[in-house]
């Protein structure tokens, strides 16, 4: 009896020793920076562009995107930017208390002659 209680202490010891070394939850995990694909863009209104978030250490965690004007631009929870109207905004990607940010100016699509 004294080796199977032995053993599922040992068993409780080891699950607890790799949850502190892996990133077992998201209270474990630490960002220490975001990285976007992009850093200034230029669209055209009605056009759509997928933005990414590179996160250090690579996480499979939920990154928020804002935009700091939703008339001029929307953002999604995937990272897709939509053009509204002429203007300038910044989309920001966020987890926990890191935070990266895109500049974009919006234009009109050219006039034909």
């Amino acid at each position: 009896m004294k080796s199977i209680i032995l053993l599922f202490m040992t068993v409780l010891v080891a699950a607890g020793s790799f949850c502190s070394l892996s990133s077992c939850s998201k209270e474990q995990a630490h960002i220490e920076k975001i990285v976007l694909n992009s850093h200034t863009l230029y669209m055209v209104v009605g056009e759509e562009i997928q933005l990414s978030a590179e996160l250090t250490p690579p996480l499979a965690i939920p990154v928020a995107w804002s935009s700091s004007d939703n008339e001029v631009l929307t953002v999604n929870d995937e990272g897709v930017v939509t053009a509204i109207s002429k203007g300038t905004a910044i989309v920001t990607a966020s987890v926990e208390d890191v935070s990266a940010q895109c500049q974009i100016t919006v234009e009109e699509p050219a006039k034909g002659i």
